[in-house]
């Protein structure tokens, strides 16, 4: 028996696919997963509003965090010293031990992490073992970032040759749940970028820029994974974000459409017949 299936393009289907339960929670776990900033006009969208409002440590914080590509903990163990040399230049590159894995890690700087280092360390009076990212009282108010920016010599009526120094104790380091406080409202509230902001997207979003802007992404997906120690490149995949709307995509791009110049061979409008 032969039927007729006649061409009626874009006509959407009035069925209602009704998903299993169990898509449904995991959906809703996904939903709940740190997120890569994948657009980078957005990442230096971010970098300028906090340049432009003197949050120079949180600047630094989002910019060291999204080029090292180090868990959270790592980065916050961080001391001055290790990423400023006794001359109070920018170290080339930084070592430390990786909590979780218990390795020695280096990390290299570049232009970009070496301008926010300098930007919110340059012409202060500084111990070098101090914690890089300190956690200050008061780090919202803008006579705080005013400091912070203008800094170093700030005479009082009682001392006018104080000086404004940058440092604290033992546990003057922020906390993760501080960082997360930090980047939510950076991300999601002053930025208005509506993904999950948490400590780990700086994580994910160096990881999903570094495979991205890989020259070879076959090879960039294998340094990707060895710099993020997984144990597969499906792992990575995961890790940084590649979702089923992005497999999509790269059905619905019509990779070879036809070009719009060359002539079509039949009237599709006309139908086609399949012979059962």
């Amino acid at each position: 028996m032969g039927i007729i299936i006649e061409y009626q393009p874009h006509i959407n289907s009035e069925l209602t696919i009704v998903q299993p339960e169990y898509h449904y929670e995991k959906d809703l776990r996904r939903s709940h997963a740190a997120e890569a900033i994948k657009n980078v006009d957005d990442i230096w969208g971010i970098s300028d509003m906090l340049v432009a409002q003197k949050r120079l440590r949180d600047n630094m914080l989002f910019m060291l965090g999204i080029n090292y590509g180090l868990r959270i903990g790592d980065l916050l163990t961080l001391r001055i010293g290790d990423v400023i040399d006794p001359r109070g230049f920018v170290k080339d590159s930084v070592t430390l031990s990786e909590d979780k894995t218990d390795k020695y890690r280096t990390v290299y700087n570049n232009e970009t992490t070496e301008e926010a280092i300098l930007k919110y360390l340059r012409g202060k009076e500084v111990d070098l073992d101090d914690y890089l990212f300190q956690s200050e009282s008061h780090n919202n108010s803008a006579v705080y970032y005013e400091k912070i920016a203008q800094k170093v010599h700030m005479p009082t009526d009682s001392n006018p040759s104080e000086v404004y120094r940058v440092r604290c104790g033992v546990n003057g380091t922020l906390s993760k749940p501080g960082v997360y406080k930090i980047l939510r409202r950076i991300i999601n509230e002053d930025y208005g970028l509506q993904i999950h902001a948490s400590s780990h997207c700086l994580r994910k979003t160096f990881a999903y820029q570094a495979l991205i802007t890989a020259p070879d992404r076959n090879r960039g997906l294998e340094l990707v994974q060895k710099l993020l120690n997984h144990s597969s490149p499906a792992v990575t995949m995961r890790y940084i974000g590649i979702t089923d709307e992005e497999l999509r995509d790269v059905y619905k791009r019509d990779i070879f459409k036809r070009p719009i110049e060359r002539p079509i061979d039949f009237q599709r409008s006309s139908g086609l017949r399949y012979i059962s």
